[in-house]
Formats: structure tokens, C-alpha cells, sequence
């Protein structure tokens, strides 16, 4: 058993106005974000599920022509390879996905040539 805390994990910035902090497990990945009002992570895919699990704020998840606005509670799940994207709403937002099997490589954004 281990007890991790956030706050003293490595912090990355992947895109303006986002702040993440992430913790892998053996078989799974955590990933912790701070989205600045507006901020927005790209449309991508990976071979992992994922499940995002919003703590405050709200955020639009979009999938194709699919937009879904969540709140404080809520949770969306992604199958694996999905092309899906998340924006934080007017006030921001702080949520946690969930990843599974542990990531081992960087999601590819789409419209990148290695896509």
C-alpha cells in the first residue's frame, strides 16, 4: 500500500493554462489536472481507456460531433483510440483520469504526422 500526495509529485505544463501532476501504478495511470478557465488539451487518441472524474469546474469532453458538458461529480469514460479533446469551462477546472492500462507512451495529437 502507499499513500500518494499530489502536491509532491513533478508538475508538468503540456499546454497553456494546464497544470498536471501524474502517478503510475503498476497496471494503471493516474494523472491529476488544473485547467485555467478556457484551457483546452487537443483532440488526441491512445490505446488506453480512460476515465475522467471532475473534482471542480466544469469541462466540455468532445468525441467527434459528441460534445458533453460535466460538472463537479461528474464522469465520462473513453473507450481505447477514441479521438476526444476537454476544455475547461469560464471558472476553470480540476479533474482526474484515470488510465488504464498504465501509459507508456505519449497520446498523439490529432493532425500530428505520426498520427
Amino acid at each position: 500500500m502507499a499513500v500518494v500526495s499530489w502536491a509532491l509529485l513533478p508538475e508538468d505544463s503540456p499546454y497553456p493554462g494546464i497544470r498536471r501532476r501524474r502517478f503510475d501504478g503498476r497496471g494503471f495511470t493516474l494523472v491529476r489536472y488544473e485547467f485555467a478557465p478556457g484551457a483546452s488539451f487537443p483532440l488526441h487518441h491512445h490505446p488506453e481507456e480512460q476515465l475522467v472524474l471532475v473534482e471542480a469546474g466544469e469541462v466540455i469532453m468532445r468525441s467527434g460531433d459528441a460534445e458533453m458538458h460535466l460538472r463537479a461529480g461528474d464522469a465520462c469514460w473513453t473507450p481505447p483510440h477514441e479521438v476526444h479533446g476537454i476544455t475547461a469551462g469560464a471558472s476553470g477546472a480540476v479533474f482526474v483520469n484515470l488510465i488504464v492500462p498504465r501509459r507508456e507512451h505519449a497520446p498523439r495529437v490529432v493532425g500530428d504526422s505520426a498520427d
